[in-house]
């Protein structure tokens, strides 16, 4: 079940940005139009500091630069696989 009214990037850029201004977590409550429990409970869950923004790392491949990974790879060479009892997988 989605919530009614959820949480945005820009409520949650307004609650720091109030917070980090000295406003009190009911001031930041009724300027967003949710509860002061909400706001609570996510300064809270972040420790009351805001979190980094996540950047991914430069060097990481993209997803097309991954290719095919090891397990497609061996299905692909012909390999067969014997187990013990002589199937042949």
């Amino acid at each position: 079940m989605a919530h009614p009214d959820p949480m945005n990037d820009q409520r949650k850029a307004i609650i720091w940005q109030l917070w980090k201004g000295g406003s009190s977590m009911g001031e930041i409550a009724r300027s967003i139009d949710k509860p002061p429990a909400t706001v609570f409970s996510y300064l809270q869950y972040h420790g009351g500091i805001r979190p980094r923004k996540r950047v991914r790392a430069s060097v990481t491949l993209t997803f097309g630069e991954r290719g095919e990974s090891g397990w497609e790879k061996h299905q692909h060479s012909g390999i067969c696989l014997v187990s013990s009892d002589g199937q042949v997988t």
